[in-house]
């Protein structure tokens, strides 16, 4: 699988080229068209990735297929969620998680089938009261 670093595609190109520099293949993400214009470029919550299996929505993986095969070429792994992430809490926190090695917290709003993947993994999934987990940790 190659290295792969998912950036905003605001990323500033001093830390592309860092990236680069590091051997990574850097993809940049396009906005969600779901979410508010402020937090649309988010990686954490566009997707999420871990184990080597990439999250994003429908609504995303649909308006930007290049992005999603870009991905699956690279070797990862790509699970479309059905819930679609939204413009207003929680529903734009469907993908935003943090996963450590034993457990993974997130909002009840989480989309099923990644709390599923996460319980899979062996991890155990903590509902917590804040939406934006993978933001704030």
């Amino acid at each position: 699988m190659k290295a792969l670093a998912l950036c905003s595609e605001k990323i500033p190109r001093e830390a592309v080229e860092a990236l680069t520099a590091r051997g990574f293949e850097v993809v940049l993400l396009p906005p969600h068209p779901s979410l508010p214009k402020p937090v649309s470029c988010h990686a954490d919550m566009i997707m999420n990735c871990f184990d080597g299996t990439a999250f994003f929505d429908k609504i995303y993986s649909g308006a930007y297929p290049a992005i999603i095969l870009k991905i699956k070429d690279a070797g990862c792994r790509v699970v479309v969620t059905e819930e679609p992430v939204g413009e207003k809490y929680p529903e734009d926190c469907r993908l935003n998680v943090a996963i450590g090695a034993r457990a993974a917290l997130g909002h009840k709003a989480l989309s099923p089938s990644l709390i599923k993947y996460i319980e899979d993994s062996g991890r155990v999934f903590i509902p917590v009261k804040q939406g934006y987990a993978g933001c704030s940790t």
